[in-house]
């Protein structure tokens, strides 16, 4: 008689599966530590303390991956798995995403706010004008930061946290949490954005020693940075991690656009504000809704000025209405997601929203600014002839810690090795790590030894 015994042990899954030789059958959820102690002990290498990792809902991944491969296969020392800190930021932790165990829901948004860091301290709202002037007066550098705080103060579009050093405004860095609306694990501090004057870059030194608000041994998120200040910070995350990093040029309305004729839009279709119902549409095909979440459109566009061009199409029971181009001002006071639907395009409809929007924004006191890919060559030219000007460089960017970069490295890997078992004879078993993300264990038994 044969009989076959397979681990499944999933990476980042809802649950454990495992197949064993007790007669034991499908344990999932909690009970895959039982089953682990099954198969273990046909092995030989039963672990002794069990009360650790009937808790591994509350490990991290890599941990619970580890005591579970530990436990079958012994140590495998050239399979090294990076042991996760916990975070030092202590305010309300939120449990890891990506656990072994039942299915659970996502995380929650933490809200608890931390109101000193090691460098830096939270700005009470009493003095956030005060701030926003100080802004102001790095104008156009500042330009993404300070509107974020304006559209803050004014529209309430997101909660933002601002945070300026402890020696202010001796040392003038600002911060504010989150920088993204949508960060993977949704927690506050998970990412941020920062502003320092090009001739104060030396402050941002308080940025590396900060390790109260900032965790540095888990991947960050900063939404568009001005290049300079990122440069200035890759010279000591370099020594942390890797930077991931996607360009994107500033342009600033620097003349009035030209008149708005409603003349320029044929008759088959209409301009109206944005309404709530058009968000998901508009998220959909955002290229970046990776970053910022549904609800952050829903609430720019219930807030701040957002336009659609809808084309009218009749149908056997009335008239419907595609949306077919938009644009909305962002929580940062760009100018943001001008979009055309492919069979829409060549028709006008970009530059008609733009110069709408352009006007709309400078109304409402703001600064009209688009942030543009530098290899968007038609947006560019677009702009241009309404009177924008390219000023400078940022950069949307993804800091990944060495050790997320080796655990990736290490979940997408094939890998094989053998494992002796002297208790049941000379013996191999054979592991494979595979790109799905799975741990396989087979092991063929006959006659109550393995072959």
């Amino acid at each position: 008689m044969s009989i076959v015994s397979t681990l499944a042990l999933p990476c980042g899954g809802a649950d454990a599966i495992l197949c064993t030789t007790g007669g034991r059958g499908l344990v999932e959820g909690e009970g895959w530590w039982d089953g682990v102690r099954t198969a273990a002990s046909v092995l030989g290498t039963a672990p002794q303390d069990t009360a650790p990792h009937r808790a591994a809902l509350q490990y991290s991944q890599q941990r619970a991956r580890r005591a579970l491969s530990s436990a079958i296969l012994g140590p495998a020392p050239h399979l090294r798995l990076p042991k996760h800190q916990p975070p030092q930021l202590k305010s309300s932790p939120t449990p890891p995403a990506n656990t072994l165990g039942p299915p659970r829901s996502p995380p929650q948004r933490e809200m608890e706010v931390v109101p000193y860091g090691k460098n830096f301290r939270l700005v009470p709202e009493d003095e956030l004008p005060e701030l926003l002037d100080y802004l102001s007066q790095h104008l156009p550098q500042s330009l993404k930061f300070q509107q974020t705080l304006r559209t803050f103060l004014t529209d309430r579009v997101w909660d933002f946290y601002f945070y300026v050093t402890k020696d202010w405004p001796q040392e003038p860095v600002v911060l504010h949490f989150p920088g993204i609306t949508h960060p993977p694990n949704g927690l506050l501090y998970e990412s941020f954005s920062v502003f320092c004057p090009d001739d104060r870059l030396d402050a941002l030194q308080l940025l590396q020693t900060e390790d109260v608000l900032i965790d540095w041994t888990r991947p960050l998120y900063l939404n568009f940075t001005p290049q300079v200040i990122l440069e200035r910070m890759r010279e000591f995350y370099e020594q942390i991690g890797e930077i991931e990093t996607v360009e994107g040029d500033v342009y600033i309305s620097v003349q009035e656009p030209p008149p708005l004729q409603e003349t320029e839009l044929p008759p088959e279709v209409e301009l109206r504000q944005l309404r709530r119902v058009d968000a998901k549409t508009i998220h959909d095909l955002y290229p970046a809704r990776d970053m910022e979440c549904l609800e952050a459109f829903e609430k720019c566009i219930a807030t701040l000025p957002a336009y659609g061009i809808f084309a009218k199409e009749d149908e056997d029971d009335g008239e419907k209405k595609t949306l077919a181009a938009w644009m909305v001002q962002s929580y940062y006071g760009a100018m943001f997601s001008m979009q055309t639907l492919p069979e829409f395009r060549r028709k006008g409809y970009g530059i008609f929203l733009a110069k709408r929007l352009t006007a709309d924004v400078r109304k409402r006191g703001y600064v009209p600014f688009v942030v543009i890919r530098p290899e968007n060559a038609a947006s560019q030219s677009l702009y241009l002839k309404l009177g924008f000007e390219k000023l400078y460089q940022t950069v949307r960017a993804v800091l990944k810690p060495f050790s997320e970069i080796q655990t990736d490295e290490t979940q997408s890997s094939s890998a094989k090795w053998c494992h002796d078992v002297p208790a049941l004879g000379a013996t191999t078993i054979e592991i494979n790590h595979q790109e799905n993300g799975k741990i396989e264990c087979n092991l063929e038994i006959k006659n109550g030894e393995l072959a």
